[in-house]
């Protein structure tokens, strides 16, 4: 769920590409169908390597290997066609390397970090404003991996895309994320939010709008808990459309003024007081949902060869 970045550079915008297939003139990829999506696989030191335009996916069973690179590119183009109306952007190089490892202990040792409990990390690397590694590491022994960590990670590295001057505020990239998860993902991290409302050790919504990084491990329900629930509030009260034009409006104008006009509130504080009426109303049990669901089959058809 961590981002690391080798070169930190502000990133800035907010839209996602269109799938093209190879080199210009040939036929684009669609999301409703896959057999367009043309995947290599080939053996190398022990893995399964499947590759599409976008993606090289390293994972030990062949079925696996290609039904992943294939639902990659499909979460690739519904992200785009939710979030942003840019069309006809080459895929992208280099491709995003997604590496699936068998264990825990596996993916602590590649990654460097021993008491590491997550289930999926995305590494990205810029040169300048360009993009030179997008890198997911998952672990498939997690029953979740496929429908939860690997949709989430892939819009961390969808999103990276064009940020390229100014970052997303960490709990609107994070909420963005967890959008993608499965409903039942999704409401695992509303109970929790729910737990910590009752024992009261939720962020202020201004204190929650300035993380900057991943806070304490006793605020983390709370954090990200919080980043969802109001980046699924904001979504259904504005659009996808309308909430990135709400975070583009951020990088030019003060917050409160964003909120006025994106959001037609008046002030953080009204926005606190509408985001608390909301959580505690039987609403918040029907969160915004963008799991795309064909590329959801596909995941939870190659999960079952692990």
């Amino acid at each position: 769920m961590a981002i690391q970045s080798l070169l930190t550079k502000k990133l800035r915008g907010l839209f996602f590409v269109f799938l093209i297939l190879g080199p210009a003139g040939e036929r684009k990829a669609t999301a409703d169908d896959p057999a367009k999506i043309a995947v290599t696989v080939r053996q190398q030191s022990g893995w399964t390597v499947a590759e599409t335009p976008s993606f090289c996916c390293c994972v030990k069973q062949e079925a696996t290997a290609r039904n992943l690179a294939t639902a990659c590119e499909q979460w690739k183009q519904r992200l785009a066609q939710t979030w942003g109306p840019t069309t006809g952007i080459q895929a992208w190089s280099p491709r995003c390397e997604i590496v699936v490892h068998a264990s825990l202990a596996e993916y602590r040792s590649t990654l460097g970090r021993p008491g590491d409990a997550s289930v999926g990390s995305t590494r990205l690397q810029f040169d300048g404003e360009r993009v030179v590694l997008r890198r997911i590491d998952l672990r498939c022994d997690a029953a979740d991996w496929c429908v939860a960590a690997l949709p989430h990670e892939l819009t961390h590295v969808v999103l990276a895309e064009e940020f390229h001057n100014r970052p997303l505020p960490p709990w609107a990239d994070e909420g963005i994320a967890m959008l993608s998860e499965v409903p039942h993902k999704q409401q695992q991290r509303m109970a929790d939010l729910r737990r910590t409302l009752q024992h009261r050790s939720t962020y202020r919504i201004a204190d929650l709008l300035a993380v900057r990084q991943l806070p304490p491990a006793h605020l983390r329900d709370a954090y990200y808990g919080q980043s969802l629930a109001l980046t699924s509030w904001m979504v259904e009260r504005a659009t996808p459309q309308g909430f990135a034009r709400f975070l583009q409006a951020c990088d030019v104008m003060p917050f409160d003024e964003a909120i006025q006009k994106e959001l037609g509130l008046k002030s953080v504080a009204d926005l606190e007081r509408e985001w608390r009426q909301w959580v505690h109303s039987p609403q918040s049990h029907h969160l915004v949902s963008l799991s795309p669901p064909l590329a959801a089959q596909a995941t939870l058809a190659f999960a079952r060869d692990e």
